[in-house]
């Protein structure tokens, strides 16, 4: 905060993984426009996490302004190397690739470890979402941390497909109603069968959103969406999810993700128990 209005000519964030996205956007970024400046950014990986997205831009010809570089600690001279052999014994190998070999890996307490974009991500071409499927709305509030809106399907064989999302921050509650209520155009173009805006309230067999979020609610209410809130705590609702990732006997699971809802398949990367 304090180099809010400052000009910087060259800017080396350390350990820039450990911190909020908010403090690289808010308030170091602005500090290098004035001046043309340029930033260094020195971490250990942190999961799949803001600076993965940095790190890729520095991989994409896109983005010509950005480079990016890893390099394990066994490349550096100055360090032991039977201690970096004992920790690779000891640690556990996520842990290990991460501090040590300075990969983006998931994080060691992973809450859903059984997801695997490989097998749980349909590629947006390929999803059918057949009109006479269930259907249902997910909705978490937020304001600093994002409001997201899940669209959901289940199939006759109660299987279930998240096929579209809404992921945005500050912006107000009336703002994300008004979003939900009037906008038909970001999912027409998902399935061959149905748009996914133009389904009315009342074929959703439900919008369901956090039970703390009573005045948020009566708002929604209001601006003409209904909801309940979950009945669910949080731990039967992580082992409810885990179930649908597994492998079914015909060797499919239970639970897929569009490939457009890439905010969601992110979460589902970085969801991890607290330390």
């Amino acid at each position: 905060e304090s180099l809010l209005g400052e000009g910087l000519d060259w800017l080396v964030f350390d350990e820039c993984a450990k911190c909020k996205q908010s403090v690289w956007e808010y308030f170091l970024r602005p500090t290098l426009t004035d001046r043309d400046g340029k930033g260094l950014f020195i971490s250990t990986p942190n999961g799949y996490n803001w600076v993965y997205d940095l790190y890729m831009r520095g991989q994409d010809p896109n983005f010509p302004e950005w480079c990016s570089y890893t390099s394990p600690s066994s490349d550096n001279p100055y360090l032991n190397k039977a201690d970096i052999e004992e920790a690779k014994r000891t640690l556990s190998a996520a842990a290990f690739a991460q501090e040590y070999g300075g990969e983006f890996t998931l994080y060691a307490g992973q809450v859903y470890k059984e997801f695997d974009e490989r097998i749980h991500v349909i590629p947006e071409a390929n999803l059918r979402i057949h009109p006479a499927w269930r259907r249902y709305r997910a909705i978490d509030f937020g304001y600093e941390n994002p409001f997201v809106c899940l669209w959901i399907a289940v199939d006759p064989e109660d299987r279930v497909y998240v096929y579209d999302e809404y992921y945005q921050r500050h912006v107000t509650l009336e703002g994300h109603c008004y979003f939900l209520v009037k906008s038909d155009g970001i999912g027409k173009v998902i399935s061959n069968y149905v748009p996914v805006f133009d389904k009315p309230d009342a074929e959703y067999e439900f919008t369901v959103v956090d039970i703390s979020g009573a005045s948020a609610r009566a708002t929604m209410l209001e601006h003409g969406i209904p909801t309940i809130a979950r009945t669910s705590d949080v731990a039967t609702g992580l082992e409810l999810v885990r179930r649908k990732l597994q492998l079914r006997d015909d060797g499919k699971p239970a639970l897929f993700v569009s490939s457009r809802c890439v905010n969601t398949i992110k979460e589902f990367n970085l969801y991890s128990y607290s330390e």
